[in-house]
């Protein structure tokens, strides 16, 4: 249930354990890839999207209620509710479900 990000892989007879920094900073290792989930799946975690004078990249800094945070991926299967993953950066958590309004830019 924690939010964590893979930073190194092994490989292991025919499959590869995991050593992951968890958001609050500590590291663990011989995690599988079946004990993990992966909430950024169904999102595009590279380019850009809207028009010029207002496009919003992964990557980007932004605020969401007045806290720091970053682009991690969009979800645009629905052009008309656009979704955008953030990692905030004081916690290091990721959430999804974010819309274009809940957004503002630094």
């Amino acid at each position: 249930g924690q939010t964590a990000m893979i930073i190194d892989k092994t490989k292991k007879t025919n499959s590869y354990t995991y050593k992951i920094r968890f958001a609050n900073g500590s590291y663990d290792s011989g995690y599988t890839k079946e004990m993990m989930t992966f909430p950024l799946g169904s999102y595009k975690r590279q380019g850009c999207i809207g028009k010029p004078e207002v496009r919003l990249c992964v990557g980007d800094a932004i605020y969401v209620n007045k806290v720091l945070a970053t682009v991690m991926g969009y979800f645009d299967a629905d052009p008309a509710k656009i979704k955008f993953a953030i990692k905030f950066s004081e916690s290091g958590l990721v959430d999804t479900g974010y819309t274009r309004s809940m957004i503002a830019l630094p």
